[in-house]
């Protein structure tokens, strides 16, 4: 959450891009918390132990970030 703020605020960027491995459930599940929602799928984009996985694309924008940084703020900064 604080490099999302550091990026959307100190950098002014609109959108931060992220990719995760189909396979890493934690992953894709801490950055729907941070905002970030699906923009594709690359089908077996890597070989990883004798195998094919998935490489999910996901981005997340200042619009959509900003309200849930006040609430995390709120939480963890009062």
């Amino acid at each position: 959450m604080l490099l999302l703020h550091y990026a959307f605020t100190r950098m002014n960027l609109r959108k931060v891009c992220s990719t995760a491995h189909a396979f890493n459930a934690r992953s894709l599940r801490y950055g729907e918390r941070c905002g970030y929602k699906q923009e594709g799928l690359r089908k077996k984009q890597f070989f990883i132990d004798g195998r094919y996985v998935d490489e999910v694309l996901t981005a997340v924008f200042k619009s959509d970030f900003m309200p849930l940084w006040r609430e995390y703020k709120k939480k963890h900064f009062s």
